[in-house]
């Protein structure tokens, strides 16, 4: 066994292992089953494959073999990172799996010293895993990137490409030569935005000396990041 994998091996074992399972998935527009895998418990650290398509938003992609339908699965699920110490879990809007995911987070930060200063998340789709994973793999902070999201924003809404009242989602895609790139998803537009990593230091640094709690237990999303430049806006 090489040093790294004894490392791999320490870290690993504090965490729960993958865990997936076959499902029958209905096309809607032609109605035959597809069998698909699909993850309840991703360790980045047992399926670093599996892990590297969640980051990039196709590991629950469905194509159906017989018209070509194509959508995105949402499905609870429990991704583990052992190297970057974090926990992040996909409810599915479900309350009650929210509570609970509130309670077994709160008693491993509580109660397991070797978790103690783990990073524990709670989101709502599959994009937001997506996205969580895709920051938190570059090592970013996901409460500077949602502030920063905001700015994207803003900067989209000056140029007439979104307004207010649209629906709109942003999720982080790459990282590249001192740029963070943002896909934009307003209405039924996709636009692509992008901003410095200066810009994202600015935001770190403010957000070290004044940084609001969070609104929901466990949760760093838009709604939090509002609060968040508002306080560091004073």
């Amino acid at each position: 066994m090489t040093p790294e994998n004894t490392t791999s091996c320490e870290h690993n074992s504090q965490w729960n292992p993958s865990e997936s399972e076959n499902y029958p998935v209905s096309c809607p527009p032609c109605g035959p089953e597809t069998e698909i895998t699909i993850w309840t418990i991703l360790n980045s650290l047992e399926n670093p494959q599996e892990a590297q398509s969640l980051a990039k938003g196709s590991l629950t992609d469905f194509t159906c073999p017989n018209c070509g339908y194509r959508t995105v699965l949402n499905h609870p699920c429990l991704y583990l990172d052992p190297i970057q110490k974090c926990m992040i879990y996909n409810v599915c809007g479900d309350a009650e799996m929210s509570e609970q995911a509130i309670l077994t987070f709160n008693t491993l930060k509580n109660e397991e010293e070797t978790l103690s200063d783990a990073l524990f998340r709670i989101v709502d789709t599959h994009a937001q895993l997506s996205d969580k994973v895709a920051i938190l793999s570059e090592g970013l902070d996901d409460k500077v990137m949602e502030v920063l999201k905001l700015s994207v924003l803003g900067h989209a809404q000056n140029q007439g490409k979104v307004t207010e009242d649209s629906y709109c989602a942003v999720q982080f895609t790459e990282r590249i030569d001192g740029e963070l790139h943002f896909r934009i998803q307003a209405d039924n537009e996709t636009f692509l935005s992008s901003i410095s990593e200066e810009a994202y230091q600015v935001f770190a640094e403010a957000l070290v000396s004044k940084e609001p709690p969070l609104v929901h237990p466990y949760v760093v999303d838009l709604e939090w990041a509002y609060y968040a430049l508002t306080e560091i806006s004073q």
